[in-house]
């Protein structure tokens, strides 16, 4: 909720963001892109995102959710829709 606030106050400013290239022991390669959030008023804290930087890095995390959610039913909730 407070991040929320900020960010309609236009508070919050890109400290960061690019490309990161993972190597995951179960999916193999896959490039994220991430982007680093941080409230101008408490400097201490930082939100960062990551997404899939292609179709072939967003397949690669589907099967990982895939599997997540095989494990532990709960983990479903996360997946991104179908």
């Amino acid at each position: 909720m407070e991040f929320a606030r900020a960010w309609d106050r236009h508070d919050v400013k890109v400290q960061g963001r690019g490309n990161k290239p993972l190597c995951h022991p179960e999916v193999g390669p896959l490039v994220v892109t991430y982007e680093v959030l941080m409230p101008v008023q408490d400097p201490d804290q930082r939100i960062v995102i990551y997404r899939a930087a292609d179709a072939d890095s967003q397949t690669a995390l589907n099967r990982l959710m895939a599997g997540a959610a095989a494990k532990n039913p709960r983990a479903a909730e996360l997946s991104p829709p179908s």
